[in-house]
């Protein structure tokens, strides 16, 4: 006897137009991709409270290990906090990183930035979300669950390039006018590793609150350049009988 849609028959149910027999399991259909909004500015103010130190951390970890292929696995929380954190780690205990970066667990790095590394626990003591943006937030926040599950399904390349990336130096960024004069400094001091922010002011001296707005809006440029697509996790299985 054939079932209609959602009908049962003595040994299967069709759900969309697919028939599960007796024991079988089978998930709800996947969401169509949804698009996450652009990140603006006033959201990186708010989640780094306009803190100089977690902006430089957040852009330079950007910058190093950019994380455009997880991000259609990532809330933007995650994103800021493992941008951050890894690259403050990587330049006081870079050992400690490298040991999770070799593993072939990608989990692991994630988990350990997050937890013992500090990660989360230093966003969540330092954001501040205005209760008008809290919409925009939360929409750029849309996962809730396993992160092993997400990051697992991020390209096998992503993965091996963000291990790779976790094991390098850390850059030293400086002022322009550093830059400019560690150039011209007779002793030659080693510049390989050196980057200049030109998106800051040339001299940094008395421009804090310039800083903050540069750090702010490079990272919100940043990250805007990650696809914003993403397709939510399956619900777990469930059983139908």
């Amino acid at each position: 006897m054939a079932a209609t849609e959602r009908g049962y028959c003595n040994y299967y149910i069709v759900v969309n137009n697919r028939k599960i027999y007796k024991g079988e399991k089978a998930r709800e259909p996947m969401e169509n991709p949804t698009e996450r909004p652009e990140i603006p500015k006033r959201i990186i103010l708010a989640m780094t409270r306009k803190r100089e130190d977690f902006l430089s951390d957040t852009h330079h970890g950007a910058v190093e290990s950019p994380l455009s292929k997880f991000y259609p696995f990532l809330n933007l929380d995650e994103v800021v906090a493992f941008e951050a954190q890894s690259w403050r780690i990587r330049g006081e205990l870079p050992t400690l990183i490298e040991k999770y970066a070799e593993s072939n667990d990608i989990y692991s790095v994630f988990n350990f930035v997050f937890g013992e590394g500090g990660g989360m626990k230093r966003l969540n003591a330092t954001k501040k979300i205005d209760e008008t943006d809290k919409l925009l937030y939360d929409s750029l926040n849309p996962f809730k669950g396993s992160l092993r599950d997400r990051v697992e399904q991020a390209p096998s390349i992503a993965k091996e390039e963000l291990r790779t990336a976790l094991q390098r130096p850390v850059r030293r960024y400086k002022s322009e006018s550093k830059v400019y004069a560690m150039h011209r400094d007779r002793s030659r001091p080693d510049v390989s590793n050196v980057v200049a922010l030109t998106f800051l002011p040339y001299t940094f001296k008395g421009k804090t609150q310039q800083i903050i707005n540069g750090y702010a809006n490079k990272i919100a440029e940043l990250l805007s350049a990650y696809p914003r697509g993403y397709t939510p996790l399956e619900p777990p299985q469930r059983n139908l009988f």
